[in-house]
């Protein structure tokens, strides 16, 4: 097949975020079956840098350069503030080099990733079969975010960016063939929601290397979280579990060590490792090390959607996890037989200390947790599973 992807965000292999990742893994995985992928990408100076991978593996990458999200965002504030669902996949050459694209040459399929970018299903209609990787469900991840959001200004922001979503959502996905959502509860939301709309579940795969580190017990105290430190729930996530749950923790082991890795760190997590039990290493190369050096990952997240990939990576590595119901929100565990669960700061921090201190819970939920990865995220399934759903779009087109 001949297909197109059009993203508002860069892919590439080492990506810092888990739409990112997939969209890379997605356009991988078909290449290697021998389709003719296109790539459309808005693209950062940032991003240019990894061109080539995309290159080696796409019949072409064509780019589209802006600015980073915030900057994009300040200069054309209106428009953001009128149409916020919209605005993330918005700019003003996409439209025209889309069109153009689609017009000098004919795709089977054009898979459009993130929800934002079904606004140019118009532009598709009649020429090509359509699909959409919603990634996340915007409304519902919105409407979470409202709900706990405490600053006003912040929570009346979030309250209209929600309705806009909703309304978006509702006007969008049924024009296009088929939507695609990684978790079953955003599948759930668009069925019991959305009319006439047409969707499935594509679980995402995980990476193979973090399934090859071996089920090691190790005398590790420490810590680990994961996750691109631009996303604000992320950040709150870090300061949550620093000031919550941290000092229980390390009056009950004193050697624990928190252990934060990810892109981009904010003022407020550097200087979290003026505590001498505290390490905050930024943008890392390889993310298995850390796994495979830590005594436990950590998740916990009150606001989210989508797949939290930070927990399916840990599961895949065998490092076992304490987290909240929201930070595996979408993922078959169970709590006591995968993974710990704990909503609140007192039981996260006895669930922790559980892992530090017993080996046989570790082995255990490291055993368990792998093994159900294994069953449920596996790329060559998910290719395959992609695949079907362009045969069936394209039989139906």
């Amino acid at each position: 097949m001949k297909i197109l992807f059009v993203t508002p965000y860069f892919p590439y292999p080492s990506v810092a975020h888990a739409g990112g990742v997939y969209t890379f893994r997605m356009i991988q995985g078909l290449a290697e079956h021998g389709h003719a992928v296109t790539l459309l990408s808005l693209v950062t100076e940032e991003e240019a840098r990894h061109l080539a991978p995309m290159k080696a593996i796409c019949s072409r990458v064509v780019t589209i350069p802006t600015d980073p999200h915030w900057r994009h965002a300040v200069q054309y504030l209106p428009r953001h503030l009128l149409a916020p669902a919209t605005f993330p996949g918005w700019h003003p050459k996409l439209a025209a080099v889309l069109q153009n694209l689609v017009a000098q040459e004919t795709f089977d399929v054009v898979q459009l990733n993130w929800s934002e970018l079904g606004q140019y299903v118009g532009l598709l209609k009649q020429k090509s079969a359509t699909v959409l990787c919603a990634i996340d469900v915007l409304s519902t991840t919105l409407e979470r975010d409202w709900a706990n959001e405490k600053d006003f200004v912040r929570k009346l922001w979030l309250s209209w960016y929600a309705k806009d979503a909703k309304r978006y959502e509702k006007k969008i996905y049924p024009q296009i063939d088929h939507i695609i959502t990684l978790s079953q509860k955003d599948h759930d939301y668009l069925m019991n929601h959305i009319r006439q709309v047409q969707a499935s579940v594509l679980l995402p795969g995980v990476d193979e290397t973090l399934l090859q580190l071996p089920l090691q017990l190790h005398e590790s105290k420490d810590i680990v979280f994961v996750g691109h430190m631009q996303r604000p729930f992320n950040v709150s996530a870090v300061l949550w579990f620093y000031h919550q749950v941290f000092p229980y923790v390390r009056q009950q082991v004193p050697a624990a060590r928190l252990v934060v890795v990810g892109a981009d760190p904010p003022d407020t997590i550097r200087s979290l490792a003026k505590d001498p039990g505290v390490v905050v290493t930024g943008a890392v190369e390889r993310i298995e090390d850390f796994y495979a050096s830590s005594r436990l990952a950590i998740v916990p997240l009150f606001v989210g959607g989508g797949i939290i990939k930070k927990a399916i990576d840990a599961l895949a590595a065998g490092c076992p996890i304490v987290t909240t119901r929201i930070g595996v929100e979408g993922l078959a565990v169970r709590d006591e037989q995968e993974v710990l669960l704990a909503d609140d700061a007192t039981a996260f921090g006895h669930a922790v200390v559980r892992l530090l201190q017993d080996d046989t819970l570790w082995m255990h939920l490291a055993r368990a947790g792998r093994a159900c990865v294994l069953r449920q995220h596996h790329w060559p399934s998910t290719i395959a599973a992609l695949e079907a759903i362009y045969q069936k779009v394209c039989d139906r087109a």
